[in-house]
């Protein structure tokens, strides 16, 4: 038996609503940032309201550039992954600033060895495809933090390790070092690590994570174009609404990605939730998460695997510190 989220009309309708609202509302943008100059140069709008305008024609000229596959390098040639939309990933969740230490039983910033346990024990479930960064390292320097991570990370998994934290551009050009120096000693093949950024709902891209971005787009390492909207709060109360607004981002970021660097590797992730109608916080508890995560991943353009879809799944577990 085969179940659909969306009909097949709906699916039409939300990519449709999707391209009109990039036209006409756009994505909002600083047009004094120096992204906002690079776009004008590339030969897009931005408004003196700090709103880029992506014509329907430039976004579907950049779901055609991007990779139908996308590849993810893992120290273990035997778990490298191919997203071609054949099958399901799963990764773990997380970056949390704090974790449960299972030896005094008391809630702490997370260190450094909690990366590394955490990668160990991913490793060791054969559940998991991804190590997905679960907890920040709170007990090294802010600059060198994410390269530390991604080092602890990769030295305790053979898994393909995803960064979720990369907030400078600075941060993510370490990473790319890190990455050219893997391949060249041909620890890995394909590319050894990705990057999720996301879009911040509703509509508008954060120029600092952006740039992250981009400079690994720049250096052919694949970026999650993520877009975490939640119902009733950065987006619209209805599912279909909530929907429409992530699909609308991932096709923003995308666009942004491909006008810039054409043919760099996207990886296509909606992340929509709903809130909890008496505090306005995420409910991942409501039972429509699920209607949610099935219809996010049946958007036109992912259905078409114009960038591959990985799914999400969250651990819900903590690590205590490590010798």
């Amino acid at each position: 038996m085969r179940v659909e989220a969306l009909t097949a009309k709906e699916i039409e309708q939300v990519h449709d609503a999707a391209l009109h609202m990039l036209a006409e509302i756009g994505m909002k943008l600083p047009a004094d940032s120096a992204l906002a100059a690079r776009l004008r140069e590339a030969g897009l709008e931005t408004t003196g309201d700090d709103r880029l305008r992506l014509p329907r024609a430039a976004v579907e000229a950049a779901v055609e550039r991007a990779p139908r596959v996308v590849r993810l390098g893992t120290r273990n040639p035997s778990r490298k992954i191919v997203l071609d939309g054949s099958r399901t990933y799963a990764a773990t969740d997380g970056c949390g600033s704090h974790t449960l230490d299972l030896e005094t039983g008391s809630v702490r910033p997370a260190v450094l060895a909690d990366v590394a346990a955490s990668a160990r024990l991913t490793d060791a479930l054969d559940e998991y495809d991804v190590y997905w960064m679960m907890v920040s390292a709170h007990d090294v320097p802010r600059a060198s933090r994410v390269a530390c991570e991604y080092l602890a990370a990769l030295q305790n998994t053979t898994k393909h390790v995803q960064m979720i934290d990369v907030s400078r551009a600075s941060e993510a050009r370490l990473l790319v070092r890190m990455a050219r120096e893997l391949r060249d000693a041909g620890v890995m093949e394909e590319p050894p690590v990705s990057m999720l950024i996301s879009v911040v709902s509703p509509l508008r891209f954060e120029p600092d994570s952006t740039e992250a971005a981009l400079e690994f787009a720049a250096a052919g390492l694949p970026v999650v174009a993520c877009s975490m909207p939640i119902a009733a709060v950065t987006a619209p109360a209805t599912p279909h609404g909530m929907i429409l607004m992530a699909h609308a981002e991932v096709l923003g970021f995308t666009t942004l990605i491909q006008i810039l660097h054409p043919g760099s590797p996207v990886i296509y992730c909606a992340f929509p939730a709903f809130a909890d109608p008496r505090t306005g916080t995420t409910n991942y508890s409501d039972p429509r998460i699920f209607w949610a995560a099935a219809a996010a991943r049946r958007s036109r353009a992912s259905s078409e695997s114009w960038a591959s879809v990985m799914e999400w799944v969250s651990s819900g577990i903590v690590f205590p510190e490590v010798e």
